[in-house]
């Protein structure tokens, strides 16, 4: 073990993959019938186990507010090691060095955070309606599959950290980091849990689809209604939100 493990870790979303937006743009839709007869139609059309995902996208903005990371991360990646990934979190944000606030904030969603309980009150609550659907060109599959190769590439060297590593070793890392020496050593095998998901994990397909969303509260007379868009992956058969992929993405290997 050369380096101890915190040296490694930075926030790495800086990433330009404009189809990775989750954030809902607050704004009123313009009522076209017409518009939305369209629309549907199109919709209709869709993949419905798609739809059926992309609906459940409320799950997500309701709960999105506590800053729970398993919570979310399990609404936002069901296909991969959310739990693996959220407890590895969990020792990151004890070292200090990250925390909750920043690591929703890296994956764009402060907007939705601030902006859905303040104008709605705490107890705002979102119904999702999928109104369209469009496939990635080939240039954002090949972003993509970009992002799933420099994932597999970061946990395969984080978790070869601890090869051949002493006692003293650990013993070293483990004070350069903060954490006990057991702590150091689950979060490398936490790495490699994760490096065995990704390296089995095929991504077929990938979809950029507009949503509307109605939102109540106690702070808001009516219903608010917004648009939105979402970028959805077919990950080992099963639909999943880009940014569950995008979010491992927050440990990462420092190339520096």
């Amino acid at each position: 073990m050369k380096k101890p493990l915190a040296l490694l870790l930075i926030l790495a979303m800086v990433l330009s993959l404009t189809a990775c937006s989750l954030t809902i743009r607050v704004g009123r839709d313009e009522d076209d019938a017409q518009t939305e007869q369209t629309v549907r139609a199109d919709a209709d059309a869709e993949d419905a186990s798609l739809r059926a995902f992309a609906e459940r996208y409320d799950d997500f903005l309701n709960l999105l507010p506590t800053l729970d990371t398993a919570g979310l991360l399990e609404q936002i990646a069901p296909e991969l090691p959310h739990a693996a990934l959220a407890e590895l979190l969990g020792l990151v944000y004890a070292m200090g060095v990250y925390d909750e606030e920043t690591f929703f904030d890296e994956l764009d969603m402060s907007g939705a955070i601030d902006t859905l309980p303040e104008t709605y009150g705490e107890d705002y609550h979102v119904e999702t309606t999928m109104r369209s659907a469009e496939p990635f060109t080939d240039e954002q599959m090949e972003q993509v599959q970009a992002v799933l190769k420099q994932l597999r590439e970061s946990y395969t060297a984080l978790a070869a950290l601890g090869d051949g590593a002493s006692d003293a070793d650990w013993e070293s890392a483990a004070a350069a980091d903060g954490v006990t020496v057991e702590q150091e050593k689950r979060m490398i095998e936490l790495c490699g849990v994760i490096r065995d998901a990704l390296d089995a994990c095929e991504i077929t397909e990938g979809y950029s689809v507009q949503l509307r969303n109605e939102a109540t509260g106690s702070l808001y007379d009516g219903t608010g209604r917004h648009s939105g868009q979402i970028s959805v992956i077919r990950v080992n058969g099963e639909w999943m939100l880009l940014d569950g992929l995008v979010a491992f993405l927050a440990v990462h290997k420092n190339e520096a």
